[in-house]
């Protein structure tokens, strides 16, 4: 739900009137990633080295609901409101869907530290790039990412 460019220099597009759910959407994605994040270490650090079999079922839900977010990212590339690589952008979000949902969730892995591994992996990417889409005009936040 990003907006990379500085709404003046931005192409109007057919979705341009809804730029202010854009911002909040932006906002629920960063504290929405956050909030995993708060779960990887609460979940997690204090039971390592173990990991609690739970722990992909607990995330899960909150993964595919900031995932749904990144979908209309993925759209408003498609329909030129934000700049981005449409293809990179749908390979990435269709392999996390699968990996939530068919890979990491799997019976197999409960208890391994790859699941974990892997949604801190995301949620450390996100919190760190969500910033630069509320704050496009900030040089830190740009940088950070």
């Amino acid at each position: 739900a990003h907006t990379a460019m500085p709404s003046n220099s931005r192409r109007s597009s057919v979705v341009a009137p809804l730029s202010p759910l854009f911002t909040v959407l932006n906002y629920l994605a960063f504290f929405g990633w956050s909030y995993v994040l708060y779960l990887v270490s609460v979940l997690l650090l204090p039971a390592l080295p173990s990991v609690p079999s739970d722990f992909i079922a607990t995330v899960q839900t909150p993964v595919l609901v900031l995932e749904g977010i990144c979908i209309i990212e993925v759209l408003r590339i498609a329909v030129g409101d934000l700049p981005g690589n449409l293809l990179l952008g749908a390979v990435l979000h269709a392999i996390r869907l699968v990996a939530i949902t068919q890979v990491l969730s799997h019976s197999a892995l409960e208890g391994l530290w790859t699941g974990p591994a892997v949604i801190l992996s995301w949620a450390v990417t996100e919190v760190s790039r969500y910033p630069m889409y509320i704050f496009p005009n900030s040089g830190v936040c740009r940088s950070i990412r």
